[in-house]
Formats: structure tokens, C-alpha cells, sequence
């Protein structure tokens, strides 16, 4: 976890982007991630939940619910430092499987849609935490600073 800057932390302070427990957190609300119905969730908080299902193709097999593991970019700032980038996920429907930026479905579900496949859309968040996917955290640019949107939905 030093890597991304996460250090020292205490059970009840445990951040969203590690907390793989199926139990839901305070005040958590889920909504299907678009062409994934079914298949996966994401929360309110940036948890993306695998759904009890069985497996398409040849072979069926019966899928638990679970919490995804998330991918983090890591690179190097312009003084040779550690830059924590977007947070992934990886999506599975039958054999073909995608990588999504969890920030864009985050907004995308709980603050305001907009085309998910438009590569043009980059998420900011305010706060300047990258792995802080709280959907109150973040705000939506086209290109590299233009803001298009930047209003909150009340989910409680």
C-alpha cells in the first residue's frame, strides 16, 4: 500500500477502495453499470460488486457475489515522484471483458449520464485524492480542463 500513499490504517478507517467486505458501508447505494446489468454494480463510494450469477459459454458455473479488485495507474511526476492516476476495473460478460474507469461510471450512475465510450471525458476530483471515488468528489472535463457538468444528486 506504500505506493499509494495509504498507511497505518485502523479497521473502521479502512478507504472504500480497499474494503472488499460484500457487507454494504454507511450509507451505500447501488446502481447497474450500463451494458453490465445483471453483471456488476457500482456504489455511491466507488465499490464495484460482482452479482450471484451463473457463467455463460460451454461451461456454467455458479458466481458468488463479490466486491472487485480495483487496478491503479501509478506513474512519475515531472520531479520523479509517485503520481497516482485512474482507478480501473476489469468487466467479464461471457468471454469478452473490457477495462472501465471506475470515476466515469461513479458519476456516470450517481450524478449525471453521458456517453461512457467517449474517450474525450476525464474525471477531476476536488479534493485531489484519486483513490477518493466518493461520488461527491467528483467532476467531469471534456479534454483536458473543460468543466461540462458539476452537479450533485442528494442519494440519501
Amino acid at each position: 500500500m506504500h505506493r499509494l500513499s495509504i498507511e497505518n490504517i485502523t479497521e473502521g478507517e479502512i478507504p472504500a477502495i480497499l474494503n472488499f467486505s460484500i457487507h454494504d458501508m454507511k450509507d451505500e447505494v447501488w446502481g447497474p453499470i450500463p451494458g453490465y446489468e445483471n453483471f456488476y454494480e457500482v456504489s455511491n463510494y466507488g465499490r464495484i460488486k460482482g452479482l450471484n450469477r451463473i457463467t455463460e459459454g460451454g461451461h456454467l458455473s455458479w458466481v458468488e457475489q463479490k466486491i472487485k479488485l480495483l487496478t491503479v495507474s501509478i506513474g512519475r511526476d515531472l520531479k520523479g515522484g509517485t503520481k497516482i492516476g485512474s482507478t480501473c476495473v476489469s468487466l467479464y460478460k461471457g468471454n469478452i471483458g473490457c477495462i472501465m474507469s471506475v470515476g466515469k461510471l461513479v458519476y456516470h450512475q450517481f450524478i449525471d449520464s453521458f456517453d461512457l465510450a467517449d474517450k474525450g471525458f476525464r474525471i477531476n476530483y476536488k479534493d485531489g485524492d484519486h483513490l477518493n471515488l466518493y461520488f461527491k468528489n467528483l467532476v467531469l472535463y471534456r479534454g483536458a480542463r473543460h468543466r461540462v457538468k458539476n452537479k450533485v444528486l442528494n442519494v440519501s
